[in-house]
């Protein structure tokens, strides 16, 4: 939850100290698989993304009655980029043709999403 707190001068402005905070990015592990356990990663990868979905819905289950409806927008559009081929496919193709852990191969997804 985001609180801010200095004095009101009018609606929607407020003075007081602002802080920004620089966030490193995540260092994402890269290590190549062995062939003989590229399905155990790419089951894992498929787990993953079940249990990303499976928390999603249980946040979105209990969302307070009088929060904003951006709330569960929200919620409701990151369950749509986990129901995404790219998102949810694409990575098990990298996983199984170039041997690369699962953190990697999504991440080198994102990363074609951007570009």
């Amino acid at each position: 939850m985001l609180a801010l707190h200095g004095k009101g001068v009018s609606s929607g402005i407020a003075i007081g100290r602002a802080y920004v905070l620089k966030r490193e990015r995540l260092k994402i592990p890269e290590y190549a698989i062995p062939e003989a356990f590229v399905g155990e990663e790419v089951q894992r990868f498929l787990e993953a993304v079940e249990t990303t979905r499976q928390e999603l819905s249980d946040i979105r289950d209990h969302i307070p009655p009088d929060a904003p409806i951006e709330v569960a927008s929200f919620l409701d559009t990151h369950l749509l980029i986990l129901n995404d081929t790219m998102v949810s496919e694409a990575p098990i193709k990298d996983i199984r043709d170039n041997q690369w852990n699962a953190e990697f191969a999504l991440k080198t997804q994102s990363d074609r999403l951007i570009a």
